[in-house]
């Protein structure tokens, strides 16, 4: 799973309408590099247009847990936030993560499905709850490899 998103991404998407604001449209960079004897995937996103313009937004790393069959990942967002989330790996070119993203007190469940469109290119949404099953937030994109090829294999 991890070796499959090394590379540059270019996502357009947009973050929908919320209790916390309109819907608003983003450009990002995702950089994702495989580290320590391709064990580690770390990532970073730098968001080109949107309400973070020219900002780190989010870093993170992601592995295989191997004892307990599950890809795990945190996400650690601008602000203070962070997501820790895991998969059972692809089910054919889908792959789901769910966990919570914690600040503070706040607790929010958190939803996020890859689904691989071509070698090159992905789509994702993702949608964070209150414990009444309220979303909070969600947002949608689009991801085109701009560097790095397609592992022949994809892994777990």
């Amino acid at each position: 799973m991890e070796r499959w998103f090394a590379g540059d991404w270019l996502c357009k998407g947009t973050q929908q309408m919320s209790p916390h604001g309109p819907e608003i449209p983003f450009t990002d960079k995702f950089v994702f590099r495989m580290v320590l004897d391709d064990s580690w995937l770390l990532f970073h996103v730098d968001q080109l247009e949107g309400p973070n313009k020219g900002k780190r937004n989010l870093m993170g790393s992601g592995t295989w847990d191997a004892g307990a069959h599950l890809h795990i990942r945190r996400d650690m967002n601008i602000g203070g936030s962070r997501m820790d989330m895991t998969a059972p790996g692809w089910d054919g070119d889908r792959l789901v993560f769910s966990g919570f993203m914690s600040n503070g007190d706040n607790r929010l469940a958190v939803e996020q499905v890859f689904t691989k469109k071509t070698a090159n290119e992905y789509a994702a949404w993702l949608k964070m709850t209150d414990t009444a099953g309220a979303t909070q937030a969600s947002e949608q994109e689009v991801c085109h490899r701009i560097s790095g090829a397609a592992p022949k294999t994809s892994g777990h």
